[in-house]
């Protein structure tokens, strides 16, 4: 199966009903998926069920991931990226680790530590262990025990550069930085029966420090694999480093944003390659698996539209534009083809009014007030139920002083819009302007119950019960 049907991080946030994202994110799960897309579609899933409540099924879709959730952690060692290739102490290190140890670390003497408790989401959250979380370097030990020997896939997420050593042997680096995410890299490895240890080295330069890392076979199907908390037992059986011919022989093994490259490369038919590549930037935008200095969504994107310029791959040009300009041309491009008549790509009505709502979304934050408002009624024009227009005009009634006419205009929406989240959180800014804070206060908590993994929007309720002297309130949230 492609990636046409996915979502990308920003419009999927607030701009779409939860039940209907979550009902074609399920899509991605069906008979035939491909396991790479399949894994991603089944942790995007975890997240959205676990906003609704629903954690049980959630943890059931991370644990037929294969993801590694016990392991030990040290540091922080070195100066962030130049310090990549310092070989600090524990890559001298065999077999368990010794808890009682102490090297000398990056600010003060540093030692062995569980990992498991700064797992969230199916990753190790190493900023929440670790000080300084920037500009530094940590390992990361996971030890897996196999009943026979077989070749495997290591699928890794890194925010920056990351090596690794499989009982001994180094079997992957990377050197990139990047934002983390789900199965970015992928190493082939060959597990031993027995206890097998797994060594990451793990390098911050910048932003959240977050590691992913699970295990699959060479094809991206779950492995069966034991990985228990804390160290193995102590008469464990270790798999020895592997020398001479089984140590050279390859595991061959692919990620997602490398077949779908290949895919995209081999296309002959115009209309196959356009859509090829146009899937290939969706998903380098959506996981970022290559360094953000190479901008590698941009250039597939590029491929896409010289093949044949489209609504889809003009809105995703525009997602991963450089600046704003940019961002706006790539706008009024697809803005002009689907007013074009006769066009190969029937688009429809309500297309060309959600480009002229965005297209004044961008004047409105630049102070541009005459072209939004003139966007915004165009858009109107050509679509009496374009919400995105609607809700601009309304908040520009609110900073007119209008707050309750910016109400009225919202709630003249059909049930199915009031209940996005966007407009949800439109409507308790409203009703503060409007002198009803109680109000927006129920609007948000009635968000929060479905969206309960949203810290940000637990940390805006916790705010406002303390502004209103709720102290019991806050500490809850």
């Amino acid at each position: 199966r492609d990636l046409h049907s996915f979502p990308t991080r920003r419009s999927s946030d607030l701009n779409v009903e939860p039940a209907a994202l979550e009902r074609a994110v399920r899509g991605g799960l069906g008979p035939g998926a491909d396991p790479l897309v399949a894994a991603q579609a089944a942790y995007l899933l975890a997240h959205l069920v676990d906003e609704r409540g629903a954690t049980d099924e959630a943890s059931a879709l991370r644990a037929r991931l294969g993801l590694l959730s016990h392991a030990f952690v040290i540091g922080p060692f070195g100066e962030g990226r130049t310090s990549f290739g310092t070989a600090f102490p524990p890559e001298k290190e065999a077999g368990a680790p010794e808890l009682g140890r102490r090297y000398p670390g990056k600010l003060r003497e540093v030692g062995w530590r569980a990992a498991d408790a700064a797992v969230r989401d199916g990753a190790f959250y190493l900023d929440g262990l670790l000080r300084p979380d920037d500009q530094a370097v940590a390992y990361l030990a996971v030890f897996v025990h196999s009943d026979a020997d077989r070749p495997a896939a290591l699928r890794l997420g890194s925010p920056g550069p990351i090596r690794v050593w499989v009982n001994g042997t180094q079997v992957f680096e990377h050197d990139v930085t990047r934002a983390a995410a789900l199965d970015q890299d992928a190493a082939g490895i060959r597990l031993g029966r027995g206890w097998n240890r797994i060594l990451v080295k793990t390098v911050i330069v910048d932003g959240a420090w977050r590691l992913y890392a699970r295990l699959t076979d060479p094809s991206g199907a779950a492995l069966r694999f034991a990985n228990e908390a804390g160290p193995p037992p102590v008469r464990a059986s270790w798999v020895a480093m592997r020398k001479g011919s089984s140590a050279s022989s390859p595991v061959r093994v692919s990620t997602l944003d490398a077949l779908l490259e290949r895919r995209a490369k081999a296309a002959g038919v115009e209309a196959t390659a356009a859509q090829a590549w146009l899937d290939l930037a969706r998903y380098l935008a959506w996981a970022g698996p290559r360094d953000r200095g190479e901008r590698a969504a941009a250039d597939a994107i590029r491929h896409a539209l010289a093949v044949r310029p489209s609504l889809g791959a003009l809105l995703v040009a525009a997602d991963v534009a450089a600046d704003e300009d940019e961002r706006r041309r790539h706008l009024e491009q697809a803005l002009e083809l689907a007013s074009r008549t006769g066009s190969s790509e029937p688009i429809s009505p309500g297309w060309r009014a959600l480009l002229l709502a965005r297209l004044g979304e961008m004047a409105r934050t630049e102070r541009r007030e005459a072209r939004a408002a003139e966007a915004f009624h165009e858009a109107l024009a050509i679509d009496p139920a374009c919400w995105p227009a609607i809700l601009s005009i309304a908040e520009e009634e609110s900073e007119a002083d209008l707050p309750l006419a910016a109400l009225a205009r919202i709630e003249a929406l059909p049930p199915e819009v009031r209940a996005l989240p966007r407009v949800r959180r439109a409507v308790a800014r409203l009703d503060e302007a409007a002198g009803r804070p109680r109000e927006g206060d129920r609007v948000l908590e009635a968000l929060a119950a479905d969206r309960r993994v949203e810290v940000d929007l637990l940390h805006q309720l916790a705010s406002r019960a303390r502004v209103r002297g709720d102290g019991a309130a806050a500490r809850a949230r």
